[in-house]
C-alpha cells in the first residue's frame, strides 16, 4: 500500500508565503532600529564611584539630538572632565529599543567603556561602564533623559 501525502499546489504555497511576509513585516510608521525624536533632551547624569555619595555625583545637562544623529552618537559620556566624552565610538549595535556601543580612547593605557541604553521615541535611560586607563579606577555613568522641546537656535 502506497501512502500519499498532501502536497499543496503552487498557489497555496505562494499565498501562505505572502501572508507570512505581511504578518512578519513591521507596520506602517515603525522602524527596525531605535531612534530618538530630534530635539532638546534634559538628562540626569549620575556618576557612580566607589566611596562617593550619590548626591555629590548627580547633575542635569541639556543635549540636542539633531535629525541626522543616530542614538549612539547622541548618547555620549556627559560627566565633567571625563576623557571618554571625546573618544570615538566602536561596535554599535542598534535594535528596536536598545543601543549598545563601546568607547575607546587612543593610546597606551587609554580610557575605555561600554554602554547600553534603552530607547523610547522621546526618552532614554542607560549606563556607561568606564575604566580609566592606567588606573585601577572604574565608574559607571547612569543617564536618564526625556525630550522637552525643539533644540534652541544657534
Amino acid at each position: 500500500m502506497v501512502r500519499r501525502f498532501w502536497v499543496p499546489n503552487r498557489r497555496v504555497l505562494i499565498g501562505a508565503m505572502m501572508l507570512l511576509a505581511v504578518v512578519m513585516s513591521p507596520g506602517p510608521g515603525t522602524a527596525s532600529e531605535a531612534r530618538l525624536e530630534p530635539g532638546r533632551y534634559d538628562v540626569e547624569v549620575r556618576l557612580e564611584l566607589p566611596h562617593l555619595s550619590a548626591a555629590d555625583a548627580t547633575k542635569h545637562v541639556s543635549i540636542c539630538v539633531d535629525d541626522a544623529a543616530d542614538p549612539a552618537t547622541a548618547l555620549r559620556v556627559l560627566s565633567t572632565n571625563n576623557p571618554l566624552g571625546k573618544c570615538p565610538l566602536q561596535g554599535r549595535v542598534i535594535t528596536s529599543n536598545t543601543v549598545r556601543f563601546d568607547v575607546a580612547c587612543q593610546g597606551l593605557n587609554a580610557a575605555k567603556g561600554s554602554a547600553e541604553f534603552q530607547i523610547g521615541q522621546d526618552r532614554f535611560q542607560g549606563r556607561i561602564a568606564m575604566k580609566m586607563g592606567g588606573k585601577n579606577m572604574t565608574m559607571t555613568e547612569h543617564q536618564t533623559g526625556r525630550r522637552v522641546g525643539p533644540c534652541n537656535p544657534r
